[in-house]
């Protein structure tokens, strides 16, 4: 703590700490944080290599704002038009951090809560997206 502290109280403190504690994702611009996410849901639906999308998960630096990888992946499903392949292989990611330990229960809670609070605009773009009648889970209406 001391250390901390006193890097904090330095000239360019920040910067220090990210040397130390990598806490560079905290001073990107929020946009580009969430384009790294949006592409790494991609190239993982396109390579499925979990390992890769961990790794560039993790060089993201934003532990804290990872309700918004759920977000953006369960969306990717939503837009994929029902697409079952990309529906188990985002399934399959998001089991496989958090039994990991990457996303954490409550990120992944806070995920899925500010999709379903977000549902009446996404339904904007994707009409078919709906929450079922006897649960609270996505589904995609088929015959519309």
């Amino acid at each position: 703590m001391h250390k901390a502290r006193t890097l904090l109280t330095l000239k360019h403190g920040m910067v220090l700490l990210d040397k130390v504690w990598g806490v560079h994702g905290e001073s990107e611009p929020l946009e580009d944080v969430v384009a790294a996410m949006v592409l790494i849901i991609l190239e993982y639906i396109d390579s499925e290599d979990a390992g890769e999308a961990e790794r560039s998960l993790k060089d993201l630096g934003v532990p804290h704002f990872h309700h918004h990888f759920v977000y953006e992946a369960v969306l990717a499903v939503l837009e994929s038009n029902g697409n079952h392949r990309t529906s188990n292989q985002v399934s399959r990611l998001l089991a496989y951090f958090v039994q990991a330990a990457i996303i954490t229960d409550d990120q992944l809670s806070m995920g899925l809560r500010r999709l379903f609070k977000n549902l009446p605009d996404i339904q904007l773009d994707i009409p078919k997206a709906k929450v079922g009648a006897s649960c609270s889970c996505l589904l995609w209406r088929s015959g519309d």
